[in-house]
């Protein structure tokens, strides 16, 4: 049999997942080779500090517990099945920063509170005993972490950092020297994944995380989500739709050159993230479309009320069937205008409220606006 033309080649590992390009790669030089040569495409792509999930293969970073004398105990046994510690610890398990003396004052009620998941369990139904065994579990593993620190021995236990790759029909576990850098192995393991292998991305959510090497190697972007504080990426310009989650939205908006942006996750403190929003769009000498998530009708009410008030603002009706009769038009700079409207984007949730999203749009004033 002749073995497949190069172009022939090429054609066939675009039907390929990255996923499984990336299995073929480490075993066969002439895909490797391909797989630099031919971009590839990612549906739905996921970054935390400890984990990294491509569609539906999932490369999960944690610190696993292991005893010297080979009998780790079953509950942390579990524990570093599950995965282990999606952060970094010291010596005794505790988790970075956080001092173990601070846990030795709720000794007495974690010995209480074990004692009644114990008691709890003899009497709970089996659907109910994963979840107490599990709490069971973390409490266990407090009392023994101030067992040693307390006594200033020793732990008998090492940590290892373990990475577990797995998808459907696969599972890998490779466990590495502990370096306490939790953050740096991510960064290492994302680097070893996109390294030299330009990528077409539909959605792609960040939580508290970035990667150069990803963001030089990204050909198109979406959607991206990203949840922080007050950083400012490249990748927020590759991405056609971009949300920010509990971002510093007054000290980013500056800084964010993308026409259209969706803000969410402030809660009960959206009202004032909205008239910032509102100010610095009435600045704009370009059209932008940004909206932010709000979380009850009540805060949509009183943002509507405060604007109206606003110097030149105009109220019209709206269409019929519209959550709110009314929206706001303000003059903006030069030939534009400012249009603020509320939509509805789900109906009741567990506490009864309704969640809306507001929409702050600069427009050519001569022009419809349409959403």
């Amino acid at each position: 049999m002749n073995p497949l033309s190069y172009q022939v080649r090429k054609c066939i590992i675009t039907h390929f997942d990255f996923n499984t390009r990336n299995l073929l790669s480490e075993r066969c030089p002439d895909v490797r080779y391909l797989d630099k040569v031919v971009p590839s495409k990612i549906n739905n792509l996921y970054i935390t500090g400890s984990m990294l999930r491509i569609d539906c293969t999932t490369y999960q970073l944690g610190v696993v517990q292991i005893y010297e004398n080979g009998k780790t105990p079953e509950f942390i046994q579990r524990k570093n099945r599950a995965g282990g510690f999606p952060h970094d610890v010291d010596e005794y398990g505790v988790k970075e920063n956080l001092d173990p003396s601070v846990l030795k004052y709720e000794l007495p009620q974690l010995k209480r509170e074990k004692k009644r998941i114990e008691q709890k369990m003899e009497k709970s139904e089996e659907h109910d005993r994963e979840r107490l065994s599990h709490l069971g579990d973390k409490i266990q593993h407090i009392l023994l972490t101030l067992e040693h620190y307390e006594n200033a021995s020793k732990p008998p236990f090492l940590y290892y950092l373990q990475l577990i790759i797995s998808s459907q029909n696969y599972r890998k576990i490779e466990i590495l020297k502990y370096q306490t850098d939790m953050e740096k192995a991510t960064g290492y393991l994302i680097d070893e994944v996109f390294k030299d292998r330009k990528t077409r991305i539909e959605k792609l959510k960040m939580l508290n995380f970035r990667s150069a090497t990803l963001e030089s190697n990204i050909l198109s972007l979406k959607s991206l989500t990203f949840s922080g504080l007050y950083q400012i990426l490249p990748i927020f310009k590759i991405a056609q739709n971009l949300t920010l989650t509990m971002v510093g939205l007054k000290e980013l908006l500056p800084y964010i050159s993308n026409e259209t942006v969706h803000f969410k996750g402030y809660g009960s403190y959206a009202s004032s993230h909205i008239i910032s929003l509102v100010k610095w769009s009435l600045q704009l000498n370009e059209e932008r479309h940004y909206s932010i998530e709000i979380e009850n009708n009540k805060i949509s009410e009183d943002v509507l009320n405060r604007l109206k008030m606003s110097e030149g603002a105009k109220v019209v009706q709206s269409e019929r069937g519209a959550p709110f009769p009314e929206y706001i038009i303000l003059n903006s700079r030069k030939n534009l205008e400012l249009e603020v409207r509320i939509y509805r984007t789900s109906v009741y949730d567990d506490r009864r409220n309704q969640n809306f999203d507001l929409h702050v749009k600069t427009t050519e004033k001569s022009s419809g606006m349409i959403y």
